[in-house]
């Protein structure tokens, strides 16, 4: 009996920490979240007011394309990432962790890339047909495909590793934050901000959230991770990934 004291208090003092760790996420995502929602209302507002009824359709057409084209390039692997990063990491299998991180990061990026592609050569080949501040706010758009889809990457990984406010603040935050204060100090000086400034600023805030989530996988990385070789099962991560995929081009037809 005394000798599974100890294990059995080692065992309690676990359960307390992933309790509080747990409820420690729990509240500071509802604090983001509802940070989030309050500055997103502000800044719908804002731009409405600035762009009027033509700009902001324009805008809001623009940036529902741009959400519809990061699903496709994530390729259903964030929560796939969500899933295998902490699972690796829970088990201590840092080549394992490496290699999917490794993997979905470089598929990602190159769908990103061809999406971006693809699409500002057809913006560009059916210009003429196009009103020039639609084509504009597509082209910008379009840039930012590969970045919100890496930014976001970065975030359910950082996420998985146990950073939650770290991965949340800058996918949620920045946007509105900038459209806020960028468009709101275009308006005191009365510049004239079309759509496409927007959807500038909403570039601007999509680097700013890759660099930072960036920095944050940084500090997060086990140690452990960094001198062994990755390993590939691409097969398994594939099938994860594929199935969630699928989930999300049915939820956008819908």
């Amino acid at each position: 009996m005394n000798a599974k004291s100890p294990l059995r208090q080692s065992l309690l003092l676990s359960s307390d920490s992933l309790k509080t760790r747990l409820a420690q996420g729990a509240t500071a995502a509802f604090l983001i979240n509802s940070t989030a929602t309050g500055l997103s209302f502000l800044a719908q507002l804002l731009l409405a007011r600035v762009l009027g009824v033509e700009g902001y359709g324009t805008y809001a057409y623009v940036l529902a394309w741009v959400a519809v084209l990061v699903t496709f390039s994530t390729l259903g692997f964030q929560k796939t990432l969500l899933r295998f990063v902490a699972a690796y990491q829970a088990r201590q299998e840092w080549a394992l962790l490496r290699g999917v991180i490794r993997y979905a990061e470089a598929r990602i990026a190159l769908a990103g890339l061809a999406i971006a592609l693809v699409g500002v050569s057809v913006v560009t080949a059916f210009g003429e047909r196009i009103a020039p501040d639609l084509a504009h706010c597509f082209l910008i758009g379009l840039i930012a495909v590969p970045v919100i889809a890496l930014a976001q990457t970065h975030s359910w990984v950082v996420r998985a590793l146990g950073l939650v406010a770290a991965a949340l603040v800058p996918e949620l935050l920045f946007r509105p934050a900038l459209l806020l204060l960028i468009v709101g100090a275009a308006m005191l000086a009365g510049a004239k901000v079309g759509a496409a400034f927007a959807m500038g600023v909403t570039l601007a805030a999509a680097t700013m959230a890759l660099a930072v989530v960036h920095l944050a996988f940084r500090r997060v990385r086990p140690d452990h991770a960094d001198p062994v070789m990755p390993l590939d099962r691409r097969a398994e991560w594939r099938r994860s990934a594929a199935a969630l995929f699928a989930l999300a081009g049915f939820q956008i037809l819908f």
